[in-house]
């Protein structure tokens, strides 16, 4: 019986990693049939060796949730395959080690692709930018962003891009698998920030609140850029499309980043190729503010990832001691409220005004809201 579990366990996992794909031209079905010819049978002998660091309680549940193998998943066939033999090699005892992390309340446990995870006490949210990003293998679905977390549910990183569990209790302990890691908690500073750029309409949150303990995606980052330039219902408007074949999720998202490509705003990390749903860094964040102000990487004012923090310094747009703090503590969604705020101060630079008046002047900031950020 124990045996049978075991299998119906790695039958689980796959299927809640493969399921349908979202339409387009290289849509698939996963069949059970294809989870026995190219998994279950070559892990018959590893799963012979058994699941130790799985409870019994996962194994027990895993007969229901079988039932749920149409999921829906963004992650290439490719990548399915990656985390396929990763998951088997997890839950048969055969990769790699397992380590138990104790946690405090606002930590959170990250991992790269294909890591695993399971929570053994206290309690935690999904962190999750798609609802695609983590998956809850033993409930043989996808971990919607925002829920609690289940003790002694085993869940497999599907993306590498920050998602992963955040601890709510003062205290928990998490088992974690090939590179699951914890990320010390951010207490964040500039909420006062934020809820002033908020009421201005320039800095919003989600159901989550205002998730400025949270790193930013490219994606968020990107938005900010458009709205610091006035240019948001322009890019809400456009009809065209960019080269980036890899994005997914709410459509206006997409347009956003359609149009910041078409007006020359942004790159993707390859010529198809975007990465919405990843982190975006303090050099990517300051590169996009500072191209607001006017400046132009292309043209040698600045290289973005080396000498972006000594223009902002010389600009004013940043304090050395406040980019030292980013530096130390790491970039979160609080900073880009923070720098979004200074910039709205700093002048453009051909000197004529600042880019609040500039936002004052083509009615995207009205004078009494700018003259309030002074």
């Amino acid at each position: 019986m124990k045996y049978k579990k075991q299998l119906l366990a790695l039958a689980l996992c796959l299927l809640a990693l493969t399921g349908v794909a979202m339409a387009g031209s290289d849509d698939f079905l996963i069949t059970l049939s294809w989870l026995e010819d190219r998994l279950l049978d070559p892990a018959d002998a590893a799963l012979d060796k058994g699941l130790e660091g799985m409870e019994a309680d996962v194994l027990d549940r895993v007969d229901t949730a079988l039932k749920k193998k149409n999921e829906i998943t963004s992650l290439t066939e490719a990548e399915l395959d990656a985390l396929a033999s990763q998951a088997a090699a997890q839950m048969s005892g055969g990769s790699g080690t397992t380590t138990l992390l104790t946690a405090s309340k606002g930590d959170r446990i990250l991992g790269p692709l294909g890591a695993g995870m399971l929570l053994e006490s206290g309690t935690a949210t999904v962190g999750s930018f798609t609802g695609n990003d983590l998956i809850d293998v033993t409930a043989g679905t996808a971990a919607a962003p925002g829920t609690a977390a289940v003790i002694h549910h085993y869940y497999i990183v599907g993306a590498d891009n920050g998602c992963g569990l955040t601890v709510t209790s003062d205290t928990a302990t998490v088992r974690v698998w090939d590179g699951g890691r914890l990320q010390a908690g951010y207490t964040p500073k500039y909420t006062h920030i934020a809820q002033e750029l908020s009421e201005l309409g320039i800095f919003r949150g989600s159901n989550l609140g205002f998730e400025l303990e949270r790193v930013p995606t490219r994606q968020e980052a990107l938005i900010m850029l458009l709205r610091l330039l006035g240019e948001e219902d322009e890019a809400l408007a456009y009809t065209g499309t960019s080269p980036f074949t890899d994005l997914t999720g709410w459509p206006e998202g997409r347009q956003y980043i359609h149009y910041g490509a078409a007006k020359g705003y942004t790159n993707g990390i390859t010529a198809t190729t975007f990465n919405q749903y990843g982190s975006a860094s303090r050099s990517v964040y300051l590169t996009y503010v500072l191209r607001a102000l006017g400046y132009d990487d292309k043209a040698g004012d600045f290289v973005w990832n080396t000498t972006s923090d000594d223009l902002a310094v010389e600009i004013g747009l940043m304090t050395r001691k406040q980019l030292d703090d980013m530096a130390e503590s790491g970039f979160y969604r609080d900073h880009v409220a923070l720098i979004s705020k200074n910039a709205l101060t700093t002048k453009l630079k051909d000197g004529s005004m600042t880019l609040g008046e500039r936002l004052a002047v083509g009615g995207d900031l009205s004078w009494d809201d700018y003259y309030g950020l002074q």
